[in-house]
């Protein structure tokens, strides 16, 4: 009989792990045994994980509205942004052209017209340039699409980002025409004579009663349409080589008005047999003492129509009704008043009786 061999400690030490490493580790919770013991340590009865991933794990944080802003942003293609900004500095060039330049003019139709002229070019060069990138996507557009893009740009806006320039240069240009169309305006200037003098009229009057002197519109009327070459009218300076005549005093109708700068210029007519007649055009006597007086009068009979046929001025016309009392010197046979000077407005009977 062979004697038993006495066991080692490490053959014991062996034996107790393996007994241990054999028993199935429990859940501390529910005594339920664990899954993936030592990696994961999870209990599928009650849902415990094991307390070093329980501490390790991070806890997840809410997003806040701030932060959700940024990384939308920081998302945003940049050509969107060149294309914002874009439109941004042409809305903006708009707004100061509209403050900075006179409410009626030929300034203001200028750059509107210039707006408008400059955005529809770059349209049709946004089109030009856009045909070559989406041809072999889009086989069947045809002259008709150019001319009306709509198919052309559904098409262009479907092949973004590769589209983006073009894309982005028809949008500076249609805010541009929008901008020179509805925040700068002013294009009535192009319309035909008498909406010029209706405009005219309006500004005129419009001055006179709050004092002002007369609009750069005004004065531009004055320089371009107040001084025919062939005005019949004397000149205004006495002519020294003229010999002194005997002054006249005359009662004349005022048919019109031109306001300047420094002054006033009056359109006369005078009374024959029932009917008035073109006499000129009177400046002297009008001081800045009554100019202000005399023209807030007139303004407030003003009338788009001349109440004369083929007058050879240009002025604010007003109603036939008012009188003013005009000196005159010199002899001959002229139909209009030699050397008239203003004296005053005749009074309104209707003002007096009151």
């Amino acid at each position: 009989m062979k004697p038993e061999r006495a066991s080692s400690p490490n053959t014991a030490t062996e034996r107790s792990q393996g007994s241990t490493s054999s028993r199935p580790k429990l859940c501390p919770r529910c005594g339920d045994p664990l899954r993936y013991p030592g990696v994961l340590d999870a209990c599928l009865k009650c849902g415990y994980a094991g307390a070093h991933k329980q501490a390790s794990s991070p806890v997840p944080r809410k997003p806040t509205p701030s932060n959700a802003l940024l990384l939308a942003l920081g998302e945003v293609p940049p050509w969107v942004w060149a294309l914002a900004g874009g439109c941004v500095v042409v809305l903006a060039f708009c707004t100061f052209a509209s403050i900075r330049l006179p409410a009626r003019g030929f300034e203001r139709a200028l750059v509107a017209t210039a707006l408008l002229g400059v955005g529809f070019a770059g349209a049709i060069a946004a089109e030009i340039w856009v045909i070559p990138l989406i041809a072999f996507d889009a086989p069947l557009l045809s002259v008709l699409d150019f001319i009306v893009p709509f198919r052309l740009w559904s098409v262009a806006m479907g092949k973004l980002p590769r589209t983006h320039r073009p894309v982005c240069l028809l949008s500076w240009c249609v805010t541009a025409m929008v901008g020179g169309l509805l925040i700068v305006g002013g294009l009535w200037y192009w319309l035909p004579g008498k909406h010029k003098d209706r405009f005219r009229l309006e500004s005129a009057v419009a001055s006179a009663g709050s004092g002002t002197g007369g609009s750069s519109e005004e004065v531009y009327y004055q320089r371009k349409e107040v001084a025919p070459k062939d005005d019949p009218s004397p000149r205004d300076e006495d002519d020294p080589d003229e010999a002194p005549a005997e002054k006249t005093t005359l009662r004349c109708v005022v048919l019109g008005y031109i306001p300047e700068k420094d002054g006033l210029k009056l359109v006369l007519g005078i009374e024959e047999k029932g009917k008035v007649r073109y006499a000129g055009v009177v400046r002297r006597g009008l001081n800045p003492a009554n100019t202000e007086q005399v023209q807030k009068r007139l303004a407030l009979h003003a009338r788009l129509e001349p109440p004369l046929p083929d007058l050879p001025v240009k002025a604010i016309w007003v109603d036939p009704g008012i009188q003013c009392e005009v000196t005159q010197s010199g002899t001959g046979t002229a139909t209009t008043l030699p050397n008239p000077v203003f004296k005053d407005l005749v009074p309104d009977p209707k003002q007096k009786d009151k």
